[in-house]
């Protein structure tokens, strides 16, 4: 938290950033993940509030919105995502626990805080209270009221080194816009280190404090204004959702899975071709014991299991009816087929447009090229019977942040919600810098 007007006047005249102490500071598209909370105190009670950590540094701030599930920013899952959160006042009073999952909004992009979440999916739930998240709407008439927000982040952007510890304080919750609010300093401001951090605000009705919103951003001193994105705005399309798909432990085969306790099979397959879109499946001994648009297949140790026969649900070329439907944020229509597909945003002057399956080709109504879905050859026959599967592209996916649903790491590639209105060729290229290496492919079956 930052230290009031006299120090907001120092912090400007020296023009710091709020980079991290260890280390130069960060890329801009992840100058946002270092903002902290100033001007603040320890925050004790805030049990629910912990650090989002990589090696054991803690480098954001969540929210426990489920015993299991802590709710972040999307950026502080860029480049290496963290690995456990830490639960408790400060790293000498806590314990780190592992993080197994994480996922981002499908519409997130670099740089823009309008879908700036993220989540985590914990090892063990916590025998904590949950923050609950605010089911009325924000609205004008909450402009301007006082509102509490809680950190990691330094007390001084000044600062270098020091542990960091949980702190809280107020500030003025300032303009709306329909996905994000600003905030101004009452005295306290956010700075590096509390993105992914709550802004939390009593509900009138229910009389109890909820979760407003998470941090995004905020300026270069810590002194001015800060960016949180509105958790009413996203509870139906991104929060709730995946909860739903969290605590489910009965799907049938087909249906979107986690863990295999989510699937009445026990068995959740993640699809090389779509690896964050995991599916219920089953143990097979032929084709015909598998549902419609599935066949017997076997993962990467040989075991068969009933597998979509066509793209995977969320795969290029899967059918799609809206953007966050698709792994890579792009459902789109070519011409020449049928019905929308999920492709993943491209550039055909790049010397490999489309890394991951496709040809660059644009896109029916819009601004923007897109991977078009391109069946494979068929494959050549050995001894009178066919050669077997197509061999996965290279690299195998590890174990956990494979499976990085919605494509946390995917920097900007749920660009804009690639609406045809006003997207733009600038800017894009930088979102699509950095993807090519962040996609893990491969195939496995996903073990409790």
């Amino acid at each position: 938290m930052a230290r009031g007007p006299l120090a907001a006047a120092l912090l400007l005249l020296a023009a710091l950033s709020c980079a991290p102490a260890d280390g130069p500071a960060p890329p801009p598209e992840l100058a946002g993940a270092r903002q902290q909370v100033t001007n603040g105190t320890p925050a004790i009670s805030d049990a629910a509030v912990v650090g989002v950590a990589r090696g054991g540094v803690v480098g954001c701030t969540g929210v426990l919105i489920h015993p299991r599930v802590v709710l972040t920013a999307a950026h502080c899952l860029a480049g290496d995502p963290p690995d456990t959160v830490l639960v408790g006042l400060s790293a000498a009073e806590g314990v780190h626990v592992e993080v197994v999952r994480a996922w981002s909004s499908p519409e997130y992009r670099s740089g823009v805080a309008d879908h700036d979440l993220g989540a985590l999916l914990l090892r063990e739930p916590l025998d904590i209270a949950p923050v609950p998240a605010r089911a009325r709407p924000l609205s004008e008439d909450d402009a301007g009221r006082i509102v509490r927000i809680v950190g990691f982040g330094r007390e001084d952007p000044d600062a270098r080194g020091g542990e960091a510890r949980r702190m809280q304080g107020t500030a003025v919750l300032g303009g709306l816009s329909a996905l994000t609010f600003s905030l101004s300093p009452s005295p306290s401001g956010a700075c590096g280190g509390d993105s992914g951090g709550p802004v939390l605000g009593s509900a009138a009705a229910e009389g109890e404090e909820v979760l407003l919103g998470v941090i995004s951003r905020g300026d270069d001193a810590c002194a001015e204004r800060a960016s949180a994105v509105r958790v009413d705005a996203h509870l139906g399309g991104f929060i709730e959702p995946l909860l739903a798909v969290i605590d489910g432990t009965a799907g049938p085969i087909g249906e979107r899975c986690v863990e295999p306790g989510n699937c009445a099979s026990g068995l959740c397959v993640a699809p090389e071709d779509a690896p964050s879109f995991a599916y219920c499946s089953r143990p097979c001994g032929r084709s015909a014991d598998c549902p419609a648009g599935m066949r017997c297949d076997g993962d990467e140790e040989g075991r068969p299991q009933c597998r979509y026969a066509g793209p995977s649900p969320g795969a290029i070329g899967a059918a799609c009816d809206r953007h966050d439907a698709c792994e890579l944020g792009l459902c789109a229509l070519f011409r020449g087929e049928a019905g929308p597909t999920c492709s993943a945003l491209c550039f055909p002057e790049d010397r490999e447009p489309c890394p991951h399956g496709g040809v660059c080709a644009p896109a029916v109504g819009m601004l923007v090229h897109g991977c078009k879905f391109e069946a494979p050859p068929p494959l050549e026959a050995v001894g009178g019977c066919s050669a077997g599967r197509p061999l996965p592209r290279s690299g195998a996916a590890p174990h956990g942040f494979a499976l990085l649903a919605g494509g946390a790491l995917l920097l900007g590639l749920r660009a804009v919600g690639l609406r045809a209105v006003g997207l733009r060729a600038v800017g894009l290229r930088a979102l699509r810098r950095g993807r090519t290496q962040a996609r893990r492919p491969g195939s496995l079956t996903i073990r409790g």
